[in-house]
């Protein structure tokens, strides 16, 4: 279910590290039907970056939300992902196949209701 015309919403972009094509992000924006008023951003590499150079290219303000790794371990990643659930109404996920910190940040998007547009890309694009 897609959003309402004109509704502006906070959302997270999120996804694989070593996913770099910011053309593929685009589309997915274009496609997600999300009318983005805040970049919602896990603060690494890949699509997390490619989501920052989007806000910043359409003016929009960035929330940043670092994971913990020194002070929580592996645990780190799975508590910053429901963190940014609590701060958003929706995301923008790209992923391959195989890739388990996304599909965390997902399935805390499902629980905390909000609207998820997630796409896959093949490993090797």
């Amino acid at each position: 279910m897609l959003p309402s015309a004109g509704v502006l919403m906070r959302t997270i972009i999120a996804g694989s590290r070593s996913i770099h094509d910011y053309e593929a992000l685009c589309l997915a924006v274009q496609e997600s039907g999300f009318e983005i008023s805040l970049v919602i951003s896990g603060a690494a590499g890949g699509v997390d970056a490619l989501g920052e150079r989007y806000a910043l290219e359409h003016n929009l303000p960035i929330e940043r939300f670092p994971a913990e790794w020194n002070r929580y371990g592996r645990a780190a990643g799975p508590m910053r992902n429901r963190i940014m659930a609590q701060h958003a109404e929706a995301l923008i996920a790209l992923m391959h196949p195989t890739s388990p910190g996304t599909k965390n940040m997902i399935k805390n998007a499902h629980q905390a209701g909000l609207k998820v547009y997630a796409k896959i890309i093949p490993a090797g694009n």
